[in-house]
């Protein structure tokens, strides 16, 4: 059974895979420092498509793994 995501902001819905890349973005992006934005705050305002691979830094796209 797959797990989703509801985001209250936006009420968007993300698979597991989505949500692998949004937080590859986020501990690329914030190294993983709560303090600065937590991963919850990063998804609420996330705009972009989770959906698009290699052309972003995060590890996942970088290793090709998508």
């Amino acid at each position: 059974m797959k797990k989703m995501y509801n985001t209250d902001r936006w009420k968007r819905i993300y698979n597991d895979k989505q949500l692998d890349h949004i937080y590859a973005i986020w501990l690329y992006t914030y190294g993983g420092a709560q303090d600065i934005k937590t991963f919850r705050e990063y998804i609420e305002e996330y705009e972009d498509d989770p959906d698009k691979y290699g052309n972003c830094p995060c590890y996942i796209c970088q290793s090709g793994e998508y």
